[in-house]
Formats: structure tokens, sequence, C-alpha cells
């Protein structure tokens, strides 16, 4: 578990994607929605 002070939800969502593989959102499940948007959009881009 990480515990992470941020100015922002756009900031937090950088420093987890900076992660990639290695890092998962548990918790709130609009947080872990947003991030699957995220990712689903950047995949969307190489497939």
């Amino acid at each position: 578990m990480v515990s992470y002070n941020t100015s922002g939800m756009y900031e937090f969502m950088a420093w987890v994607l900076q992660w990639g593989e290695f890092m998962e959102v548990l918790e709130p499940e609009d947080l872990r929605r947003q991030m699957r948007e995220r990712i689903e959009a950047a995949v969307g881009k190489y497939v």
C-alpha cells in the first residue's frame, strides 16, 4: 500500500501511469474506471 499527497487527480493519475504494469488502483471504483479508460485509449493508438 502507498500513501501519496497530490495537488490533484490529474497529477495522481500521471504518477500511477508511469508505473505501468507494476501498479494497480484498487479503489475508489471511479478512479479505477478513469485509469482503465486512459489505458484503453493509449492502447488503441498502438493496435
